[in-house]
């Protein structure tokens, strides 16, 4: 579809919506609850992004899809045809046609809600990995994206995932099995329900048997494809028509490549009653007994394969039951075999984001039931995995050299309980997080750096301050611990006596015997601190 012919089509949608408002206003019988003036408000900004070309073109179809889901273009154009509805009473189709469409209307504001969602990703113009922590709505978005996303335009793939394997007395029929596959994407897995125990039979069986016929309508459609390519095969081989070899391949046949090339110590096959079985050393043993990472990367696979073409892939948790070595080479793999598709992550595994090759955006906040805040997250000066690891934090971030476990993180997580301490190994890491930190603008917090004070001058700690980077009175956070009154007051708590002259004079002594060594050091750091700045 062209722009100009789009954008015909959305001018008559508010021409009829308009009709409808004014309507509303007349009729007492037109629901007054109607979202008309938010939708008209959507359609005229909509209109605003296809004409400043923000809207890719290959997005068009899911925004049709989406208008057509709330039949405007079933409204009438003409105001009589309300009059002959609500006053003379005498228009039975149009009675019955407006109250699905009033129903529809209703429904509205989640196709605005994720258009907007889709905006902020850029139209998904991209493979996009949203990264947001447990409770930030990334299932919620999830099942709302599920509602209105036609299933020619893409899928979204659940996080929830009861994966019972299944197997099949006979084979069904292709058509009647992607019939049934197409409408179960529609379905929304919501785990978050609850039941009564009062009563004996108190399981939910129907959510059960929901989430535990997923896996049946994946398997049964990819093993009535492969049987319906076999047959298609021999009957232009008996018909004595030229058939190449690899119009044997079905996609049940390149998932079992997949999962063969992921799991080297055993061999997925399917056997001649259309059964899935795997072959090991000792002895072979049904696919319903694999365990769950097997399970899911013939799940996924399966899914992503059977994707309608140029499809919007929507994956909530694709790294659940995966282990961490199978993770990235299955979606790497995945991602190549529908290059023709743009796929969307949701992840809370930091290290999952990180890996991917694509935009990073991320999920800073949730407002029920339906409001996301997303932020993008450009390219920084912190490596990826820091940044989303303590994008999330409500607490100030304190940079400090060191480790995960050194004496620094230790100290400072006594110090200050009301910081998120990351260590980033050297104080030049400190001063370069915590400046690039405090420019960007998607954050919630500030950060603040902490270094050894080394042998930096006065004029360079007060510049270093005014950049949120504070040190010390002492060379090194070792040092901390020959301070007089730390030393008397830990003798004191570990009821011990100590002479503080006598430790004095050690330490006195020690330093005499290291002074050469000292005097090359300060020298050193005076020389770098000259040539950083005059370079």
């Amino acid at each position: 579809m062209t722009k100009d012919i789009f954008l015909n089509h959305l001018h008559d949608y508010i021409n009829k919506l308009e009709i409808l408002y004014q309507a509303s206003n007349i009729y007492s019988d037109i629901p007054n609850n109607l979202p008309i003036k938010e939708i008209i408000a959507w359609i005229e900004n909509l209109i605003v992004d296809i004409k400043t070309d923000k809207v890719p073109t290959f997005f068009y179809s899911i925004l049709l899809h989406n208008i057509e889901e709330l039949k405007i273009t079933d409204l009438p154009q003409d105001p009589s045809y309300y009059e002959s509805v609500y006053i003379k009473k005498c228009n039975q189709h149009w009675s019955k046609v407006l109250k699905e469409i009033y129903i529809n209307i209703e429904k509205a504001t989640e196709y605005i809600n994720n258009y907007f969602f889709y905006k902020s990703l850029d139209f998904a113009s991209q493979n996009t990995v949203l990264v947001g922590a447990n409770g930030c709505g990334k299932t919620a978005l999830a099942n709302s994206l599920t509602k209105t996303l036609n299933m020619n335009d893409g899928i979204v793939i659940p996080a929830q995932k009861l994966l019972i394997i299944p197997t099949f007395e006979s084979t069904p029929n292709y058509k009647t099995a992607l019939e049934r596959y197409n409408s179960y994407q529609t379905t929304i897995l919501d785990n978050k329900q609850t039941f009564n125990t009062s009563m004996q039979s108190d399981v939910p069986y129907p959510i059960v048997q929901k989430y535990g016929t997923e896996y049946r309508y994946v398997l049964s459609t990819l093993l009535a494809e492969r049987l319906y390519v076999r047959n298609t095969y021999c009957d232009k081989i008996q018909n004595g028509k030229s058939a190449e070899r690899n119009e044997l391949n079905s996609k049940l046949d390149t998932v079992i490549d997949v999962w063969n090339d992921l799991i080297k110590h055993r061999i997925l096959k399917c056997d001649q009653d259309n059964n899935l079985i795997i072959e090991c050393k000792n002895e072979d043993y049904p696919a319903h007994q694999m365990s769950d990472g097997e399970r899911i990367i013939l799940y996924l696979t399966g899914r992503i394969l059977l994707a309608p073409q140029n499809a919007l892939i929507i994956v909530d948790e694709p790294e659940v039951h995966l282990h961490r070595t199978i993770v990235d080479k299955l979606w790497n793999r995945l991602e190549a075999m529908r290059e023709d598709c743009t796929f969307i992550y949701f992840t809370h595994d930091l290290e999952f984001a990180t890996n991917r090759i694509a935009q990073k955006y991320w999920m800073k906040s949730f407002t029920y039931p339906s409001s996301w805040q997303i932020e993008k997250i450009e390219e920084n000066e912190i490596p990826q995995e820091l940044l989303l690891n303590i994008l999330g934090s409500k607490k100030k971030i304190l940079f400090c050299e060191g480790k995960k476990y050194s004496l620094d993180t230790q100290i400072f997580e006594i110090l200050f309980p009301h910081y998120t301490i990351t260590p980033v190994s050297t104080c030049k890491d400190v001063i370069n997080y915590t400046k690039a930190f405090n420019s960007l603008h998607y954050k919630d917090t500030t950060a603040i750096g902490i270094i050894d004070r080394d042998f930096r001058e006065e004029a360079q700690l007060l510049k270093l301050q005014q950049q949120n980077i504070y040190s010390y009175d002492v060379a090194e956070i070792e040092n901390l611990f020959l301070v007089e009154d730390f030393i008397k007051d830990f003798s004191k708590y570990i009821h011990e006596d100590c002479d503080i002259e006598i430790i004095k004079t050690k330490i006195i002594d020690k330093l005499e015997a290291d002074k050469h060594q000292q005097v090359s050091f300060f020298i050193s750091n005076k020389i770098n601190h000259y040539f950083t700045i005059y370079r």
